[in-house]
């Protein structure tokens, strides 16, 4: 019953209402591009090319020794990034992932006089990444890719919080998981349609990174307490003993309200991004190929899931938690450093950039200290409990 829910349940809702929403979506989009074409252009905002041309302009300010302007530009060229990151992500994820570092690298040598220099080049190497994207046209599979990529994680995350409530054999816990992951969805299509329907995505790009920042924050607190509890009762005398001693209340209230919490953030963040994302293809191919694409992609997601929880019901207890305490303690350790990255991007934190710190996009690692050092101490955490967790289990061995 689980893998069925964990199936059709959300993916069903995210269609149907995709579906209904669309309709809607189309003609509002194709009117207000027809009513403010001349506003968009002059304003560059809405078309790939028209950013192109706006990093550009940057850059002749910087060459040009105009440094206050090329800040605000570089400042606007962030805040902006919403209304084409969906052009880019559904083209190329490197693209994508590399444009998301240069503007955060461009900002912080734009800052310093010591390393403006280093901005000119790379505004340059941006602006020529992203020119084949913009004379391109759009695929089912472009569209595919989107809920495949960005839907991966919170499926990993949702599969492990599903896996530990059926060994828990709790089903409240099960059904907390699925309506924190069923207000997500619905948060995610009622905020996505907004967006498109009623303000623009760039005027929504500033609050995005900062709910893509908290969310992933928050998200990895939470994830590391998971992760904690997950390792820790990986041992089965342990796990045992944990379902023995509370039988039909095995999984507490309060564990329960943070499953859902963790679902609901998980969701919310990957799902934000996606419906926005989609929304913005709405109005670049016909809808027909469009609803092809995210059916193809979803189903994809599916058959992911569907292997995920079916190969965690084979695996024996304590290797199935050792493997979903490292992927949480991953999404956990990622968490946290693409919510530090977008809270730079708002403009909440600043950017602490290091030449002397590598980047790792699958890692979210960025040569920033405000992100390096949390995530260093994270990494020191994920080593400690794990040292400690094997010290137990040799001395629980050494009792027998």
């Amino acid at each position: 019953m689980s893998v069925n829910r964990f199936i059709t349940g959300p993916v069903t809702l995210f269609i149907i209402l995709f579906l209904l929403v669309l309709p809607l979506i189309s003609p509002a989009a194709d009117t207000a591009r027809a009513a403010g074409t001349e506003t968009q252009e002059k304003a560059g905002h809405g078309n790939l090319q028209a950013y192109i041309d706006r990093i550009d302009q940057a850059r002749q300010s910087m060459q040009a020794g105009k440094w206050n302007e090329a800040a605000v530009q570089v400042k606007q060229l962030q805040r902006d990034w919403i209304s084409v990151e969906g052009d880019v992500v559904s083209q190329s994820h490197s693209v994508y992932e590399q444009s998301e570092k240069d503007l955060g690298l461009m900002g912080g040598y734009a800052a310093k006089a010591d390393t403006r220099e280093k901005a000119i080049s790379v505004a340059e190497r941006m602006s020529d990444s992203l020119k084949p994207l913009a004379a391109s046209g759009y695929s089912i599979w472009d569209a595919a890719l989107i809920p495949i990529r960005e839907g991966l994680e919170a499926v990993l995350v949702i599969g492990a919080l599903l896996t530990f409530a059926k060994r828990a054999q709790s089903r409240r816990a099960k059904a907390w998981i699925w309506s924190g992951t069923g207000a997500a969805f619905a948060v995610c299509l009622a905020i996505g349609a907004a967006v498109s329907l009623l303000l623009s995505a760039a005027a929504f790009g500033h609050n995005n990174m900062l709910i893509n920042g908290w969310s992933g924050v928050f998200a990895s607190l939470m994830l590391l307490y998971v992760g904690y509890w997950l390792h820790r009762n990986a041992d089965i005398k342990r796990w045992n003993q944990f379902i023995r001693s509370k039988t039909e209340k095995a999984v507490s209230q309060q564990r329960m309200i943070v499953f859902a919490m963790l679902a609901f953030v998980a969701v919310l963040r990957e799902g934000l991004e996606t419906v926005i994302f989609l929304f913005g293809l709405a109005g670049h191919m016909p809808a027909s190929r469009l609803v092809l694409g995210i059916a193809v992609g979803f189903g994809i997601l599916t058959v992911l899931g569907f292997v995920l929880l079916k190969a965690s019901s084979l695996i024996p207890l304590k290797p199935l938690f050792l493997i979903s305490s490292l992927v949480v303690f991953y999404l956990c350790f990622k968490f946290l450093g693409s919510g530090i990255h977008s809270l730079q991007m708002a403009g909440t934190l600043p950017s602490g950039l290091s030449e002397a710190l590598p980047t790792v996009g699958g890692l979210s690692i960025f040569p920033s200290w405000y992100s390096t050092i949390p995530q260093a101490l994270l990494l020191l955490a994920f080593i400690l409990i794990f040292i400690r967790g094997t010290r137990l289990g040799f001395h629980r061995r050494a009792i027998k």
